[in-house]
């Protein structure tokens, strides 16, 4: 079975790999990415964000793209203090309602620095399934590490993860394994997001953001589903964290268009995908009320957010 996952390319190996583990809780407090308390707790349109937060302000449970994330914390050891709770492991979850594939994902082993930025975590995935009598399951295990700029701005994030497959097709079993490492690097002109670029394995996938004179200034330090996609490369786990702030400071403005170019060496054109980005406000608060995005060549829109706000 071939296996690409996260937009990172996971290659066989004959060797097998050894697997880190989890690691323990680590203290979790509200990021300094969230501004005045004004924190996203609701997006409907193409991808529907609801967030619960406990009294202190962490994150109860959320749920985005029929995938459920719970967060569970070790007892709080500080009272009603935002940073005396230990958060354990988000676990995220959903069945794909078509052909009933069931994809679990388990974040743990995190790591904040004094910003309250995630700087380190562990993944492990598993994607099973069932066709009539054949069936299969895919198990993904990686560690990531993110280091940001002095402005408290992504910078880069490495990967290193191994995975696993059992299939089994009329009666008969295939396992196979692999291993893969990884790059995301965080371009920016001055503090503003112009492009995200993940190479793995010979192949380049790069997020570009343009900006003109319409392009919003990001008073609230919104981290937009576009910008997310860019942060989390196929993670659940880290585009929830990218979009309630813990994955440090979002671009001081909001992008006007969003490019996907893929590369692969192998190729002799890259494929790319452009968008056009449009905001309306909350009247003039400078906090985003939603987000039509529009199929550059056809001028079909292709995607909506509406947001909403708990303000603590």
């Amino acid at each position: 079975m071939a296996v690409a996952l996260l937009g990172l390319t996971f290659c066989a190996c004959s060797d097998d790999d050894d697997e880190a583990g989890g690691g323990s809780s680590a203290s979790i407090s509200i990021p300094a990415s969230v501004v005045d308390g004004v924190r996203v707790s609701e997006m409907t349109g193409s991808s529907a964000l609801n967030v619960t937060y406990n009294d202190d302000g962490t994150i109860a449970k959320a749920k985005t793209d029929g995938c459920e994330y719970v967060f569970e914390y070790e007892p709080a050891t500080r009272g009603a203090v935002a940073t005396g709770k230990a958060i354990k492991q988000i676990v995220a979850s959903y069945t794909d309602n078509e052909n009933g594939t069931k994809y679990s994902y388990v974040g743990s082993g995190f790591s904040f620095n004094t910003d309250g930025f995630l700087t380190k975590f562990h993944e492990e995935s598993v994607e099973e399934g069932s066709y009539g009598s054949d069936h299969f399951k895919e198990t993904v295990k990686y560690d990531a590490a993110m280091s940001y700029n002095a402005k408290g701005r992504l910078q880069s994030i490495t990967v290193n993860g191994s995975w696993n497959s059992v299939e089994t097709v009329d009666g008969e079993t295939e396992k196979e394994s692999g291993s893969a490492k990884g790059s995301l690097k965080f371009s920016y002109k001055g503090d503003v997001l112009e492009k995200t670029s993940v190479t793995s394995d010979g192949e380049t996938s790069e997020f570009v953001f343009g900006y003109n004179s319409t392009s919003p200034s990001n008073y609230y330090n919104i981290v937009t589903p576009q910008m997310a996609e860019a942060m989390s490369f196929g993670s659940p786990v880290l585009r929830i964290l990218a979009m309630t702030g813990y994955l440090g400071n979002a671009s001081a403005t909001l992008p006007s268009t969003y490019q996907i170019i893929y590369t692969n060496d192998e190729e002799s054109e890259n494929e790319v995908d452009t968008y056009n980005i449009v905001y309306n406000m909350w009247d003039n608060t400078q906090r985003v009320k939603d987000i039509k995005m529009y199929d550059a060549d056809s001028g079909y829109q292709v995607y909506y957010a509406s947001f909403n706000y708990s303000i603590r």
